[in-house]
């Protein structure tokens, strides 16, 4: 019998031509072992009899809007950011086809975004003043900044990030002269526990 699985599926989202080639945008992408139900029309299967494989999938997607980026982090009642990582990969998984699930433990599974610090800066600073387009950024003041560097800071310390992020941190605090202790963002590229973008 012919296995059509697809064993590694990457799904990389379009986005319209009208988007300006400037305007920020991150790259989100999970990778770990899913379940693929697919039926069987044979004659020597009941018509409709579904069959589970488990595979290994890729998914890739563009996030390009500060709403994407808000399915990222979420803001607490208390103000707090919130990384779900579990609601992120089933959520991708969803969107690539009902015909997917998790399969194993979320530790076997790697979720990263990728982008450039400018972009990482901008994403953030939009989700701190809870904008809806990175156009209405403007008079960002320190509690604002502070905002944004604590929301990278949820996503680094989630492992999700590379070095932009840690990047945009340092960025954010210099431009706005804010009060943190920079050395453990520092330390993390230094280590090169987390790579280049």
């Amino acid at each position: 019998m012919t296995d059509d699985t697809p064993a590694d599926e990457t799904e990389q989202a379009t986005r319209s031509d009208e988007a300006s080639a400037s305007y920020p945008t991150l790259t989100l992408r999970a990778a770990g072992p899913a379940t693929y139900k697919r039926r069987i029309e044979d004659s020597n299967h009941v018509a409709g009899v579904a069959i589970h494989d488990d595979v290994a999938i890729t998914i890739s997607r563009v996030l390009s809007e500060p709403a994407e980026f808000r399915e990222l982090v979420e803001i607490d009642q208390c103000g707090e950011p919130l990384v779900d990582r579990e609601r992120i990969v089933d959520d991708l998984l969803a969107n690539r086809s009902t015909d997917y699930s998790r399969s194993g433990p979320l530790e076997e599974w790697s979720v990263t975004v990728e982008g450039p610090a400018a972009d990482w800066k901008q994403f953030a600073l939009v989700l701190a003043t809870d904008g809806d387009t990175v156009a209405s950024i403007e008079d960002v003041d320190t509690e604002t900044a502070t905002d944004a560097v604590w929301i990278l800071h949820e996503l680094i310390d989630a492992g999700m990030t590379e070095a932009g992020a840690t990047l945009a941190v340092l960025e954010l605090v210099d431009e706005y002269d804010l009060r943190i202790d920079c050395e453990p963002f520092v330390d993390r590229l230094d280590d090169g526990s987390i790579g280049d973008e």
